[in-house]
């Protein structure tokens, strides 16, 4: 069983382009198999171990959301709490009314805030970036009531560690290092990149057909729904607390956290209720798991306790074909055909891909074009032609034309309402070269327009190129 998953995990990287993975896997309630496939640096051709490191993007969220239970069991909190109890002055709109925001909305993701709002988290190292983050959402708009539907949204959780913060009177990663932690013997997860440097595998992002090593910025108030960093030992560890096999005080509040929220409709992406940072499946399978996505990291983490059977996989690529590769080992182990809810995300970087190649190639036909009529220009074969009504009309085509370039800038936000910033962070780099490549092509075209109309050659077919093309996009 284990040759056959090690050649489809090779496969599932391969395809993912990803540089380097460490997979755990517990049957029987014990850890049967662990191993490191790749390099966890492709340059410095470092193979991934057991001890390597990688950020396991929202699987952070299960841990934040245990911390808020062992703040409630302290009495320090109550998760029917308003965040305003904690924030004073903190309310949401939707509709032009104001709301207050449960705790527990924020748990299980029926807050009403939408999962574009990531774009308001700011690139930031500093101790107070999560509680300056909560101050500045005072009024943000909802997409519905809070309570009424699940909507994901990785803010919920970063405000979840703005409580943290403020109730327990440390820095969220401190807190988590010696309540959670520390307890369960986790010795080698951490918040602090700086603790695990000798550890952490380097990142990559797709872009142009293959991984390419990406430093993604800081976003230290998001450090709670996504940036504990840990190996696969204690992913292991993590796994077999999940599941009962390990005791620790700490259990009946671990068990509270696979309880999905039933309160609403399921997710229609794939019918589970999400608990409290973990997604619960209602078709009485057992199934709690959890996906993570970064820049340029992710993680799935799964286990089935009636089955006694668990997998846990880190990777240092932002891709899905990890959470892919997680659904078909889980699959294989049951004896099952190997299945998955999600859509590869190469498909983004190969059409962005072509696309910019097909725009470089024709950016360099315009400039081609410029260059033979400046040559002209200096040889004094083409000389100024002042504009005739004909020609102004064609100028005015030119410059019509100028609004397609501004729509290429809102892309991102048409796409998925995000910022640019947002976008340059999270999507595979052919997409903003694709979005740079666009403009130049508007712009080069333009130019060539210009030059073609105001210095334009008898009987020179060529010169009617440029303006063709704007016509052809705007018709």
């Amino acid at each position: 069983m284990y040759t056959k998953i090690d050649k489809y995990v090779a496969e599932e990287m391969h395809a993912g382009n990803i540089p380097g993975m460490s997979i755990v896997i517990i049957q029987n309630n014990k850890i049967t198999y662990q191993k490191g496939y790749g390099y966890a640096d492709i340059s410095k051709k470092t193979p991934v171990t057991a001890d390597t490191s990688f950020e396991i993007a929202s699987c952070s969220k299960g841990f934040t959301g245990l911390a808020v239970l062992k703040l409630q069991e302290e009495g320090l909190l109550n998760i029917q709490d308003p965040l305003s109890k904690y924030f004073q002055g903190f309310y949401a709109t939707y509709k032009g009314k104001k709301y207050d925001i449960k705790l527990s909305q924020l748990l299980h993701h029926t807050s009403g805030i939408p999962w574009s709002a990531i774009t308001d988290i700011p690139v930031s190292n500093d101790d107070n970036a999560v509680i300056d983050l909560a101050e500045k959402e005072v009024g943000i708009k909802l997409t519905h009531k809070p309570g009424e539907q699940f909507e994901y949204a990785t803010i919920n959780y970063a405000l979840l560690g703005a409580v943290i913060q403020k109730v327990s009177g440390q820095l969220y990663e401190d807190y988590m290092q010696k309540t959670v932690f520390d307890p369960l013997g986790l010795e080698h997860t951490t918040l602090y990149p700086e603790k695990a440097k000798d550890t952490l595998a380097t990142g990559y992002k797709n872009g142009f057909f293959r991984p390419i090593v990406y430093q993604a910025p800081i976003f230290r108030a998001n450090r709670a729904a996504g940036y504990i960093i840990m190996d696969s030992n204690d992913v292991g560890k993590w796994l077999m607390y999940q599941m009962g096999n390990l005791n620790t005080p700490l259990a009946p509040l671990i068990e509270e956290t696979h309880k999905g929220d039933r309160t609403v409709a399921p997710s229609l992406f794939d019918q589970s209720s999400y608990a409290i940072g973990w997604a619960e499946y209602q078709s009485g399978t057992g199934e709690v798991s959890k996906s993570g996505l970064n820049p340029n990291y992710s993680s799935y983490m799964a286990f089935r306790g009636e089955d006694g059977l668990a997998v846990g996989i880190l990777a240092n690529n932002g891709t899905n074909y990890t959470f892919i590769c997680g659904h078909g080992i889980l699959d294989m182990l049951r004896g099952h055909k190997k299945t998955s809810p999600y859509e590869t995300d190469r498909k983004i970087d190969n059409i962005c891909s072509i696309v910019v190649i097909c725009m470089v190639i024709y950016i360099i036909a315009m400039l081609i074009f410029s260059g033979r009529i400046l040559v002209g220009i200096a040889k004094k074969e083409r000389h100024y032609r002042k504009i005739g009504k004909k020609k102004g009309k064609w100028v005015a085509v030119c410059i019509s034309f100028l609004p397609f370039a501004y729509g290429i800038y809102l892309l991102p936000y048409a796409l998925q309402q995000v910022s640019w910033e947002t976008a340059i962070v999270w999507y595979p780099f052919s997409f903003h070269a694709m979005l740079y490549a666009g403009i130049v092509s508007i712009v080069a075209t333009i130019i060539a327009m210009i030059l073609g109309v105001l210095f334009s050659k008898e009987d020179d077919v060529l010169d009617k190129v440029p303006l063709l093309a704007i016509l052809s996009v705007v018709r």
